[in-house]
């Protein structure tokens, strides 16, 4: 949900227009620096943590706010200096623009954190969508809002919000059977069952976490580069009956957690990846090479090893912390401190847009 636009706020957005008009066709850059520091610290940030708190409501959730908000905000400053640069025009509506871009985001972590309750969210849109007796729609503020149908006619009436935290106790004493018999999945009948007990318009996202509470949608997170081992991940990916949506799925994953890896500096490549191991003790760079990722020539270029050279350590991976501290002429701890922070860096990324 979006926040709303309150009356009091017309002149704040005139003035944020105003500062980013100055930004973009400033005279100097030291001049369009200091525009651009106004910009961002009085509109844009209050309005991005706004909407990533809206969104990322659940307790553990709550710790990656911050993270989710400077990525939204390093976006947003790459975007407007790259129209500054090249003499583009201004952002025609600022609100609009920051508001879509924080939300992108968290739908972005929302994806990649929970994948089953993501699918379940998409499925249950797609109900609403399509079958005659909903309706759902965005409101002037960019909000998705549904109801039931009353007759031929759409009821707008203003919806209430804090519905996700509606006590289902008595929808599900007398509605048991039909939670029973969906299995999981957002039944017509069964949605149609809660809106009409709930009897009032409401936001798609608090009828979601209503569905997903009631009917116990819950995710299996796959979780990476933590424990020393990525045996769930191998389980999965070398499943001999897999299903082919969850396959492509989880090899697009694969392929975006390696292309952060690229992205780690050196020294947090050689800690992580030269130490990565499954549960048996295996190297799990092989789950890369299996999956069709990479190759032995493109993990060689990612630690900047060469090929020759790589080949003969393939064979001694996974290698214990001493070994790689020799290698990198650091300590132990340091060669621990660095996986560390390459596995909250990755965390931390595979959560957001691609």
């Amino acid at each position: 949900m979006l926040p709303s636009v309150c009356p009091d706020d017309t002149n704040r957005l005139q003035d944020a227009d105003y500062l980013l008009h100055q930004f973009i066709f400033a005279a100097d850059p030291t001049s369009a620096e200091v525009w651009l520091a106004r910009l961002l610290s009085e509109y844009a940030e209050p309005l991005i943590r706004r909407v990533v708190g809206s969104k990322l409501r659940r307790k553990e959730e709550r710790q990656d706010v911050d993270d989710v908000c400077s990525e939204v905000l390093l976006q947003l400053t790459s975007r407007l200096r790259g129209i500054r640069d090249a003499n583009g025009p201004p952002i025609s509506n600022f609100e609009a623009y920051v508001a879509t871009t924080a939300q992108n985001a968290c739908y972005g972590y929302l994806r990649t954190k929970h994948r089953t309750e993501w699918n379940f969210r998409n499925k249950l849109k797609f109900l609403l969508n399509h079958r005659p007796e909903f309706w759902i729609r965005e409101d002037q503020y960019g909000q998705v809002v549904c109801g039931l149908k009353k007759g031929e006619s759409v009821e707008l009436d203003p919806p209430v919000r804090g519905t996700a935290q509606t006590d289902l106790h008595e929808f599900l004493s007398s509605n048991s059977a039909a939670v029973e018999q969906a299995e999981g999945n957002p039944t017509s009948n069964l949605v149609a069952s809660l809106l009409a007990w709930l009897g009032r318009t409401v936001y798609f996202d608090d009828l979601a976490d209503l569905m997903v509470e009631m009917q116990g949608v819950q995710d299996r997170p796959l979780v990476f580069f933590q424990d020393e081992c990525i045996a769930e991940g191998q389980q999965l990916l070398r499943d001999r009956t897999p299903d082919v949506v969850m396959r492509l799925t989880q090899s697009r994953y694969l392929a975006r957690l390696w292309r952060e890896v690229g992205a780690l500096p050196i020294s947090q490549r050689h800690a992580l990846l030269l130490n990565l191991r499954e549960m048996g003790q295996a190297s799990a760079l092989s789950l890369f090479v299996e999956t069709g990722i990479v190759n032995l020539r493109q993990i060689a270029e990612t630690l900047e090893i060469q090929l020759e050279a790589f080949t003969t350590l393939w064979n001694q991976l996974p290698l214990d912390d001493n070994s790689i501290a020799a290698r990198m002429g650091i300590t132990r701890q340091q060669v621990i401190n660095l996986r560390k922070s390459a596995r909250q860096r990755l965390e931390r990324r595979m959560r957001l847009v691609d």
